[in-house]
């Protein structure tokens, strides 16, 4: 499992992370008008969108049913509050503190999802 670092302090930004041998640049950005978090992963270069705009949901894998060059693994928000929340869209301020964005490997998936907590 890879914990993805946020940085709490700002509603958009970046970084380039490893994923399954492969680095992408991963894209957060805070949309006030809906009032949730888009996750859009493009190449190591970060200019070539391998897919864009998706809808941060708690406790979904957010690259299910999506299909084009992304990582093969499962990318989350798990809920480390232990409220049980088990779906919704994380806040503004919960990024890093009761939501925490990680990735699970092909190999993790196959053993089952462990507990980002």
């Amino acid at each position: 499992m890879i914990i993805l670092p946020v940085d709490d302090t700002l509603p958009n930004f970046e970084q380039q992370q490893e994923l399954d041998g492969a680095t992408y640049t991963i894209r957060m950005r805070w949309n006030p008008r809906a009032r949730r978090w888009f996750v859009s992963i493009l190449d190591e270069d970060g200019v070539t969108p391998l897919h864009m705009g998706i809808a941060a949901v708690v406790n979904w894998p957010l690259l299910a049913y999506k299909t084009g060059h992304l990582p093969p693994g499962a990318l989350l928000f798990g809920d480390k509050s232990g409220a049980g929340v088990e779906a919704g869209a994380p806040g503004t301020g919960d990024l890093g503190a009761r939501v925490q964005p990680y990735y699970l490997n092909q190999g993790e998936l196959a053993s089952g999802t462990p507990d980002p907590t």
